[in-house]
């Protein structure tokens, strides 16, 4: 910054201007310096010029250390974000990788609901079969009920037919005498009739 050259001398100062010293620039005060011989008025100028230096030295130095903190600050976040980086990617892959996952887990459901609903259709088969042979075994159950009606009844009606052969037999035998008896009897009737022709 090239530096103006301000013409200033002592009795261009008053008191209240002197007092301001602090905020001058530092071509202004140069200027004063340059154009004054009084000493206390270099002194006075040298003091606020040593005075700024030493401001701008702590201003430099703290703003090396904001400097050297914000750099330890940025490498700090910057290795943190690295981590995170490295974090994200996992997590992708890992994302990723679940939807992989629940994609064949939606595979398998879908095949486990095909085998379901093909085993219902299955079992309502059989309960229709299971039915029906219930419905056969209680009509099975009927037929041997009246089967065995019937071979009571056939036990009784041979029962009974037996007691008739038994009846039929006797009277057989009986009808077999009355013949033989009525044959004698005829025989006999016979043999007086001709006994009596002759």
């Amino acid at each position: 910054m090239a530096i103006k050259n301000e013409i200033i001398t002592s009795t261009d100062l008053g008191d209240n201007e002197i007092g301001n010293i602090n905020s001058w620039s530092i071509p202004k005060m140069i200027s004063l310096v340059k154009s004054t011989f009084r000493s206390n008025d270099f002194a006075m100028v040298e003091r606020e010029l040593l005075a700024r230096e030493q401001k701008s030295k702590l201003e430099i130095d703290s703003v090396k250390q904001a400097k050297d903190s914000f750099s330890y600050k940025f490498e700090e976040e910057r290795l943190e974000k690295m981590g995170f980086a490295d974090d994200l990617r996992k997590c992708k892959k890992e994302l990723e990788d679940m939807r992989g996952e629940v994609s064949k887990l939606r595979e398998e459901n879908m095949v486990l609901r095909e085998r379901g609903k093909s085993a219902e259709e299955r079992c309502n088969r059989l309960s229709e079969e299971v039915k029906g042979m219930y419905e056969k075994q209680h009509e099975i159950i009927n037929l041997r009920s009246k089967n065995c009606e019937l071979e009571n009844e056939k036990a009784k009606a041979e029962s009974e037919l037996e007691i008739l052969r038994k009846r039929f037999e006797e009277l057989d035998k009986r009808v077999l005498c009355l013949e033989t008896g009525f044959n004698t009897l005829q025989d006999e009737d016979d043999s007086k009739n001709n006994n009596r022709k002759g």
